[in-house]
């Protein structure tokens, strides 16, 4: 088995941190990188963050089980930092097979760091971070997309919280009519 040393964060990590739920999902849930958590226990969204994204999605009637999430970068950033553009690079191809392998209806980057990343991917067209594009819809190749802030956001503003469920609403709406 290969174990990607392509960037600094590799000298760092415990373990490389994959996408984890179904490969036929309909929706694909991006975030930034692994927590201390996810470096730990090898899953992404395990830690507080995933426990509130858990909380919300339940509160939808959704089960995060039954989508695929994973990170932009595959290894944790030393003391949570946002991954160098060098290391969102590296990790790209990572993030692109797993894009190709579930095929989902709709993506939902999770933060600014994964919005730049799945809209410069799919090459959408924007203006202005995280907070002038979450509640927005985004589309290609009938694929929709919908960015919001990411869940540790929200930890620390929880006056969010309400928009972001509704973004993740609107998102898994989408997904069924799709289908």
């Amino acid at each position: 088995m290969h174990i990607c040393q392509n960037c600094k964060l590799a000298g760092s990590r415990h373990l490389v941190v994959f996408g984890d739920g179904s490969v036929n999902a309909d929706i694909l849930v991006v975030g930034e990188a692994p927590g201390v958590e996810e470096n730990f226990q090898g899953k992404p969204f395990v830690g507080s963050s995933g426990k509130k994204l858990s909380i919300i999605l339940k509160s939808l009637g959704a089960d995060k089980v039954k989508m695929f999430i994973t990170n932009v970068v595959k290894c944790r950033p030393p003391r949570n930092r946002i991954p160098s553009k060098t290391e969102i690079m590296h990790c790209l191809p990572w993030l692109k097979a797993e894009l190709d392998i579930v095929g989902p209806l709709v993506i939902i980057p999770l933060g600014r760091t994964a919005m730049d990343t799945v809209f410069k991917m799919l090459d959408i067209s924007y203006e202005g971070g995280i907070t002038a594009n979450r509640g927005k819809t985004f589309s290609k190749d009938g694929v929709g997309v919908f960015p919001t802030f990411h869940p540790s956001y929200i930890l620390r503003h929880r006056e969010l919280s309400s928009e972001v469920r509704s973004d993740l609403k609107r998102a898994i709406d989408s997904a069924k009519r799709r289908r």
